[in-house]
């Protein structure tokens, strides 16, 4: 699998994750290094806006998906990650996939 092959499987993916019922939002993976190495990279243009928040690789024969989700007020956290879940294993259809999927909670902000 190449870069190319990589950034096409992320967008498959992160297309199938927002169109998981009860996923209300995509972050970017990855700790404050990362973080701040795709931040830069985005500003000086070598990864574009519209790049994808799913992080796809290789080890070895595996291929690694990393996405860090958002659960809307309402839902079941335990549901929507399972079924992000199943949506990255659909998405893929690679019987060796490993999934790191990050859950987190959004609570609806107050409005004034």
């Amino acid at each position: 699998m190449n870069e190319m092959d990589d950034a096409a499987t992320a967008s498959r993916i992160e297309a199938a994750l927002r169109d998981t019922n009860g996923v209300a939002t995509l972050f970017a993976t990855g700790g404050v290094v990362a973080q701040a190495t795709e931040a830069g990279a985005r500003l000086i243009g070598l990864r574009g806006a519209g790049a994808p928040l799913v992080r796809v690789g290789r080890d070895g024969d595996d291929l690694v998906v990393e996405a860090s989700i958002g659960v809307g007020v309402g839902a079941s956290t335990s549901e929507t990650a399972r079924a992000a879940y199943d949506a990255v294993r659909r998405a893929t259809a690679d019987d060796k996939v490993r999934i790191r999927l990050t859950v987190v909670h959004v609570d609806a902000s107050p409005t004034p």
